[in-house]
C-alpha cells in the first residue's frame, strides 16, 4: 500500500470506525477536524490524502483497547488487520520480521544472559547473550529494532 492507494474498508468495519470517530469527536471536541475522515469511513474507503489522519487514529483505537472492550476481539482482529495494510502498519510488520530474523540467529545457542531495561520513559533494551552472541534490541513507542550485534568465534 502506497500513501496514494485509498484503503477499503468492508462494511462491519466502517460501522464501527464511525461510530469510534463520532465517540472520539464528542470526548475531544474535535469533531470538525475529522469531518472529511468521517465521511470517508461512510464511504467505505479511506483515500491517500486522510491515511496519515487515519492511521493515527486507528492507532489511538487499538492502543487504547476500547474496540476489544466493547466490540470483542473479532472486530479487533479485523481492525489490526486494517492497520497493517497502512503504511505504518507495514512498516511495522517488516520491522518486526527484521528483529525474529535477527532472533532466529540464536537458535541452538546457549542462553547465558537475558536482561530487560527501562532506558527512558516508553523505551527499552531487551539483551540476549549467548554462547556465540551478543544481541541488543531497542523497543519505543516507534517499534522494535536489532541494535547491536556482535558474534564471537
Amino acid at each position: 500500500m502506497t500513501a496514494q492507494t485509498p484503503l477499503p474498508l468492508d462494511a462491519e468495519q466502517s460501522r464501527l470506525l464511525v461510530q469510534e470517530l463520532d465517540r472520539f469527536a464528542a470526548v475531544t471536541g474535535a469533531g470538525g477536524q475529522y469531518a472529511a475522515l468521517r465521511s470517508a469511513l461512510e464511504g467505505g474507503a479511506v483515500p491517500g490524502a486522510l491515511l496519515d489522519r487515519f492511521t493515527r487514529f486507528l492507532e489511538g483505537l487499538l492502543e487504547s483497547g476500547t474496540v476489544g472492550r466493547n466490540h470483542g476481539p473479532g472486530l479487533e482482529r479485523s481492525l489490526l488487520d486494517l492497520y497493517r495494510q497502512t503504511v505504518r502498519g507495514a512498516a511495522t510488520a517488516a520491522t518486526v520480521a527484521e528483529v525474529n530474523r535477527a532472533l532466529s540467529a540464536l537458535k541452538g545457542q546457549r542462553l547465558e544472559n537475558l536482561a530487560f531495561r527501562a532506558t527512558l520513559p516508553g523505551a527499552y533494551q531487551l539483551v540476549v547473550e549467548t554462547d556465540r552472541c551478543h544481541l541488543r534490541l531497542e523497543i519505543d513507542r516507534r517499534g522494535v529494532g536489532a541494535k547491536d550485534v556482535a558474534v564471537t568465534a
